[in-house]
């Protein structure tokens, strides 16, 4: 392209010099990448072909040189419309006193595409030729033009069109609809192209894997853009010469040039062009620079506040085709709050493509309450969310929300990638309107019998919430507790339909279940846990000395235990009763009551106060969760933030407690590395008792309460954050041992 410019160039100069008139059109000449631009007095040559077509000549054909500089001012250097292709190329005249013959000309590829017009107009006076060529489809394929230069001899030149300096390519489908398949389908070439083109800050734009400066300066400037330096991020694959030729003048008028680069490698680069004199180290008068993050394989250029928002297949990652009658889109929830109160909007945002870059998504972001999903009547067909967490679902507050349904990536530039994951609908036996439920053993992977969950009372409860329309800020709530029978267990439920269409949907039970919905409104739910056994044989809710008396009188041929109590000594999971289940159980209990010295951990402890939200609600206390990675804590705030309060805020009425997400802010994937964190939520009848986690062990946390004399009469919640050692492994169903004393 460099030697095309040059030619170009010294050949301009000469044709100068000979004629002694500067026309408008010599700057744009001499700054152009490609041989394209001419102004002056217009002479026509005969056309040189005409094809038989029925096709007509449309009128925005050019007929004389200075409908030709109109033509590209306007469209560049081709155009398709009125189902024909019209392509302009120039070139300088020969010198009347020599041999020479003009050097470009005009090769095609055959069989696609009729010639209807060949035309080619002249100017004396700017020593100028504009060849115009009007092209007809004939029957469908790819079709290619190329300019080539008859003066290059070296065969190094060659690029496979014999020394082709530009080419342009277009598709013709099977109704002979024709489209331009190059760069310049899209990149400007022109004026008007130039002016149109919507760009990031008025200087540059991307296009999938392009980053395109669109950069103009003064015709009688000394200054010139230059790179500011090589970036290994890009390489330059086209340049193209927007300037004016009709407006051009050799002491004014603006001069249009087009960069565009290519992306090869992802990562985050800041690429300038500075508006400085050429070959001198002068003072730089401007500086462009696009602030850019490139992924997908250097697919896809992300720019500062832009938002990349894909619907793919939540087993294979790949984007899922849209449906054509049925647009994606994505519904909003905003508010942002100042001195007058909230102001709140939601914006709905459709998907033109899959993936869609959004401009102005980012924004958001930085909303004091913000939150996003795909609006559910128009995923395509299919598929369905592998998970409904309600209209609460997407980017709430700074959490990212579960990860089976979305993520949200943030870049070094204020950019966001967004991924909603939608599962492929699939064929089920189940009828209408059931429940199956599965499960497998945690460990082993196995089957776990029916007769055993059954024995054990094995079961999960749901929180379930819709907004009440006649409260504001208020919830209605639902939870139906279900015991599975057998395994699988199937039941007829409306759960499918609650969790189809509730605000909130969520599975109270350590290890949540794999859901799959289908569209007969049946659901699949396969969980994978340990049965638990709780050591209670006396049917006090408590695992203490007494339980283990009981069992040990067992053992020795006194006492009874019933059916139910049985199953709590269990603890081999065996179906029988030995000594061996008493050694357990014991062990258990010295773990539990003192701790084993030897096995005692080490550990830190956080104590924060985070106020119960529910007015309606069973009161399960104390609950207990074992968070290993970044992941999984993110996961639990999202769904737990509507119960309790777990914002950053201090807690109020005290000088030194801070908030849960304070808290927990330290606990990032590298903490994780080796950490794990335990959370105990439990509620106490005043906000005036205090906590010390006196000892961690394998099997069990040891909480003592310090109660005043003296108690407020307001109830508290709260959550006791407890840091481990990743190397320190707790038991999942580990027991929580309350003591209490009595303060001043």
């Amino acid at each position: 392209m460099q030697k095309r410019q040059a030619s170009n160039i010294m050949k301009w100069q000469v044709n100068t010099m000979r004629s002694k008139k500067i026309a408008a059109v010599v700057i744009a000449a001499i700054t152009a990448v490609i041989p394209f631009s001419g102004k002056g007095t217009s002479g026509i040559v005969p056309p040189s072909v005409y094809a038989e077509n029925t096709v007509s000549i449309p009128e925005w054909v050019p007929t004389d040189f200075s409908s030709a500089i109109n033509f590209r001012d306007t469209y560049g250097h081709t155009h398709v419309e009125d189902g024909v292709v019209c392509l302009l190329f120039e070139q300088t005249l020969p010198d009347p006193a020599s041999d020479e013959i003009p050097r470009y000309k005009l090769m095609t590829t055959e069989n696609i595409m009729d010639t209807l017009s060949k035309r080619v107009y002249t100017s004396e006076e700017t020593g100028i030729s504009f060849e115009v060529v009007v092209f007809a489809p004939e029957r469908s394929g790819e079709f290619e033009t190329a300019v080539i230069d008859t003066w290059a001899k070296s065969a190094s030149l060659d690029t496979g069109y014999y020394h082709a300096v530009n080419r342009y390519s277009f598709s013709v489908d099977e109704e002979l609809n024709v489209t331009e398949t190059d760069i310049y389908g899209w990149l400007p070439d022109c004026a008007i192209e130039f002016d149109r083109t919507p760009k990031y800050g008025d200087n540059f734009f991307v296009k999938d894997g392009y980053l395109v400066f669109c950069l103009s300066r003064g015709s009688g400037s000394m200054n010139r853009w230059q790179e500011h330096e090589k970036s290994d991020y890009f390489e330059l694959v086209e340049m193209s010469d927007c300037s004016s030729a009709k407006d051009m003048q050799l002491d004014g008028g603006t001069i249009n040039t087009v960069y565009a680069y290519k992306a090869v490698k992802d990562g985050h680069a800041k690429f300038s062009y500075d508006l400085c004199a050429s070959y001198t180290t002068g003072k730089i008068a401007e500086t462009v620079t696009a602030d850019c993050v490139i992924i997908d394989n250097a697919q896809t250029i992300l720019l500062p506040g832009t938002t990349k928002a894909s619907i793919v297949d939540y087993d294979t990652g790949e984007p899922i085709p849209l449906d054509k009658d049925k647009t994606a889109a994505m519904w909003t929830s905003v508010t942002f709050y100042d001195d007058k109160g909230p102001l709140s909007t939601g914006p709905f945002m459709e998907f033109e493509s899959n993936p869609t870059i959004f401009r102005d998504l980012a924004f958001f972001f930085n909303a004091d309450s913000f939150s996003f999903g795909l609006d559910e009547r128009y995923i395509p067909e299919g598929y369905t969310l592998p998970a409904k967490y309600g209209n609460s679902i997407g980017y709430f507050n700074g959490t990212v929300m579960p990860e089976n349904y979305i993520s949200v990536q943030k870049y070094e530039n204020s950019s966001y990638d967004i991924k909603f994951r939608l599962k492929q609908t699939s064929v089920t036996d189940l009828e209408p309107g059931t429940v199956r439920v599965t499960v497998y053993d945690k460990d082993t992977g196995e089957l776990i019998s029916g007769d055993k969950l059954s024995l054990h009372n094995w079961g999960f409860g749901t929180n379930i919430r819709f907004r009440d329309p006649n409260a504001p800020n208020g919830w209605m709530y639902t939870g139906p507790v279900f015991y599975v029978e057998s395994n699988p267990y199937t039941v007829k439920s409306d759960l499918p339909e609650l969790y189809k269409n509730a605000e909130y949907f969520g599975f109270t039970c350590e290890d949540k279940p794999e859901v799959t919905l289908y569209d007969n409104g049946s659901m699949d739910l396969v969980f994978r846990t340990k049965i638990r056994v709780s050591g209670d044989l006396n049917s006090d809710g408590v695992f203490g000395v007494a339980d283990v008396v009981k069992m040990q009188k067992w053992i020795h041929g006194i006492g009874e235990l019933s059916e139910y109590s049985w199953l709590n000594a269990d603890f081999d999971l065996d179906d029988q009763l030995t000594v061996f289940d008493l050694c357990i159980m014991k062990q258990k209990l010295i773990e539990q009551m003192y701790g084993n010295e030897a096995e005692n951990y080490d550990f830190e402890a956080q104590y924060i106060r985070t106020n119960d939200r529910r007015t309606v609600y069973p009161k399960a206390y104390p609950k207990k969760e074992i968070i290993t990675s970044r992941e999984e804590l993110d996961r639990y705030i999202a769904e737990n933030e509507n119960e309790y309060d777990l914002s950053s805020k201090k807690t109020a009425g005290t000088d030194t407690a801070v908030g849960f997400a304070d808290a927990v802010e330290k606990c990032t994937d590298e903490w994780f590395k080796d950490h794990d964190l335990v959370i105990i939520v439990f509620e106490e009848s005043s906000g005036s008792i205090t906590h010390e986690v006196t000892s961690v062990c394998r099997y069990a946390v040891r909480i003592c309460s310090k109660i005043p004399k003296v108690c407020t009469s307001d109830m508290a919640a709260w959550h006791i954050l407890v840091e481990l050692d990743k190397k320190d492994t707790i038991y999942p169903a580990f027991d929580i041992v309350f003591t209490s004393i009595e303060t001043e």
